[in-house]
């Protein structure tokens, strides 16, 4: 199983690549939305080929990374391979995005699988619709950089929803 921040990198390295190709697919496409990004930019295919260049760019980036932390991690340095991660986020914003910590990571990660479970055991009941909402916010919050308010949210719906058996995330030190 890879390390989640390894993993987290990857992710990230794929959603730069599928922007990429959104950007090379709106120039070939003339469908509604291909104009309205086309618009975005002016109209200019120059901008919007160096955009998708520069997506490119990140996903390369992103999976450079995921090899060197990788690396880091196995050979026992993982408090450094985030610490230095957070150094290069910190001097470069603009190009690395920050990290989520292990308990945000832990919330998607985990809430899936717990559903999963749940699934079989509470088809069609109360119960589920509230652990699907539940899951949904947190996808939603997660996917758009807002992890520490997922993580907020899991804690909060735990506590008010006992009657759900939901566990709590572990305890990281990051």
């Amino acid at each position: 199983m890879k390390h989640w921040f390894v993993s987290w990198l990857e992710e990230c390295a794929e959603k730069s690549l599928i922007e990429a190709e959104e950007y090379r697919k709106a120039l070939e496409s003339n469908t509604p939305e291909a104009k309205n990004l086309i618009k975005a930019f002016e109209g200019k295919t120059m901008e919007i080929l160096e955009a998708a260049d520069r997506s490119e760019q990140y996903a390369k980036r992103f999976i450079e990374w995921a090899q060197l932390a990788e690396d880091m991690i196995s050979l026992g340095f993982e408090e450094f391979a985030l610490s230095y991660f957070d150094a290069k986020q910190a001097l470069e914003p603009c190009l690395l995005p920050p990290r989520p910590n292990k308990a945000a990571r832990w919330i998607l990660d985990d809430i899936a699988e717990i559903l999963e479970l749940k699934i079989a055991q509470l088809n069609g009941t109360k119960e589920l619709e509230q652990i699907k909402d539940i899951y949904i916010t947190i996808v939603e919050l997660y996917s758009t950089g807002m992890h520490e308010i997922a993580l907020t949210y899991y804690l909060r719906k735990i506590h008010q929803n006992t009657e759900l058996k939901l566990p709590e995330p572990e305890v990281s030190s990051d």
